[in-house]
């Protein structure tokens, strides 16, 4: 039975010269990656495969749908949460190996998530990666001063978001 490619292997496959960003990977290539996931009779091997867990909280619904539906598919187990205060009462009851956070939401922004999760000695281990559209100079450097140094800016690029999370798990 073929081997499914991960998205990012699927895009250089089907597009060898370009490094596509990932809006349009997802417009092209989700719809045929769930069939062809489905058509393998992958749901056993993934299940075996699932060992990594992350909790994505991102309050852009389209986007963290997206982005779990594409680390689903490369066998990570994904909790979703749609802002900072869901995100820690997600944490109540799972336990993520990485913790995936968009910096401006509603409720409770990602540094304020950031802050409480290490505060609390069971998590003050997990690795943080931040994704966000937010622009600002201030908004890094804040990030500095809170001791978040893995941010990374809208429109990522799914290879971007893959090579992090290697380097945030692994060093686990």
């Amino acid at each position: 039975m073929p081997r499914p490619y991960g998205l990012a292997q699927y895009s250089r496959v089907r597009y060898p010269h370009t490094r596509l960003p990932i809006h349009l990977i997802l417009a092209c290539a989700l719809p045929i990656f769930r069939a062809n996931l489905r058509d393998q009779g992958n749901e056993l091997r993934m299940a075996e495969k699932k060992s990594k867990k992350i909790l994505l909280v991102d309050d852009e619904a389209g986007f963290a749908e997206l982005l779990r539906d594409l680390l689903e598919m490369d066998s990570y187990e994904v909790m979703l949460a749609h802002d900072g205060q869901e995100g820690l009462e997600k944490l109540e009851g799972f336990f993520p190996d990485v913790i995936i956070s968009d910096i401006v939401m509603p409720r409770l922004s990602g540094f304020e998530l950031f802050k409480r999760v290490k505060a609390q000695p069971s998590f003050a281990s997990i690795p943080f990666l931040f994704i966000t559209g937010f622009q600002d100079d201030r908004v890094l450097a804040e990030a500095r001063k809170v001791g978040v140094f893995g941010i990374l800016r809208k429109p990522v690029d799914i290879e971007q978001i893959e090579a992090r999370l290697r380097e945030l798990i692994g060093s686990r």
